[in-house]
């Protein structure tokens, strides 16, 4: 895959950095040509990629100072996408878990997961050697 243009971030696990991520989501999509609602499409992945970034702070780095967010934001050409790579060395994660939230009744929390999934097109989280690795993808 031919890459376009590559956004490193090392933030602090701390809610008032999660924004810097969602600044450079739209950084690097701005001048995207072809993405279909572009407005749209920026918020769908900027709400999604901070679903995860605030459960990886509250609930991977609960009780742990100190903690780190990774973050990866690589454009490719072909086929033409956004990833987004998000590792943290706070507690494993197990999204099997995670039940469906009962879309029937209205409930405080339990959307995270299932908002990501549906908003993305591809979400693969795997915990190896201590360090929990999310790859979130978005066709354009």
């Amino acid at each position: 895959m031919e890459t376009i243009d590559t956004i490193q971030l090392n933030l602090p696990a701390d809610l008032e950095q999660i924004r810097l991520v969602s600044t450079c989501i739209s950084q690097i999509l701005t001048n995207t040509q072809r993405i279909t609602e572009p407005e749209v499409t920026i918020y769908n992945i900027q709400l999604a990629v901070q679903e995860i970034c605030v459960n990886i702070v509250t609930h991977a780095y609960a009780g742990i100072a100190n903690g780190k967010i990774h973050v990866d934001l690589t454009l490719y050409k072909r086929p033409s996408q956004l990833v987004i790579e998000l590792r943290d060395t706070g507690q494993p994660f197990q999204p099997e878990a995670v039940p469906l939230p009962n879309l029937d009744e209205v409930e405080e929390h339990g959307y995270g997961l299932f908002l990501v999934r549906e908003l993305l097109d591809e979400v693969h989280y795997e915990h190896r050697r201590g360090v929990n690795h999310w790859r979130l993808s978005k066709y354009l």
